[in-house]
C-alpha cells in the first residue's frame, strides 16, 4: 500500500510539472500571439500609409497633367514664335549676306573705274 501512495504521490508530482509547463506554454503562446497581432497592426499601418502617399502622389501627378492640359496651347504658341525667329535670322542672314556681296562687287568696280584693281 505504501508503494501505491508513493507511487500516487509521484503521479501528483509530475502532473503537478507538466501543469506548470503547460501554464509556461499557454503564457509563451499568448505573447506570442499579442507579437504576431502587434507586428501585423505595425504593417497594415504601414501599408495603409504607403497606399495614402500612392494616392496623394497620383492626384498631383493628375494635377500636373491638367496644367499641361490647360497650357498646351500656350506651348504651341511659344513654338510657332521660335520657329519664325529662326526664320527671320535665316532672312537677316541671307540680307546680310546679300549686302555684303554687293558692297564687295561695288568695291571692285569703284577699285576698277579708278585704276586700282
Amino acid at each position: 500500500m505504501a508503494d501505491a501512495e508513493q507511487t500516487v504521490w509521484e503521479l501528483k508530482g509530475q502532473l503537478t510539472g507538466i501543469e506548470k509547463q503547460l501554464q509556461h506554454i499557454a503564457e509563451d503562446l499568448k505573447a506570442s500571439r499579442q507579437e504576431s497581432s502587434d507586428s501585423r497592426r505595425r504593417m497594415y499601418a504601414q501599408i495603409d500609409a504607403v497606399k495614402d502617399e500612392a494616392a496623394e502622389s497620383r492626384a498631383k501627378i493628375e494635377r500636373v497633367a491638367a496644367d499641361l492640359q490647360e497650357n498646351k496651347p500656350i506651348f504651341i504658341e511659344i513654338r510657332a514664335w521660335k520657329e519664325r525667329f529662326i526664320g527671320m535670322q535665316m532672312l537677316l542672314g541671307a540680307g546680310a549676306a546679300v549686302i555684303g556681296g554687293v558692297l564687295v562687287i561695288f568695291w571692285k568696280w569703284i577699285g576698277h573705274k579708278l585704276g586700282v584693281g
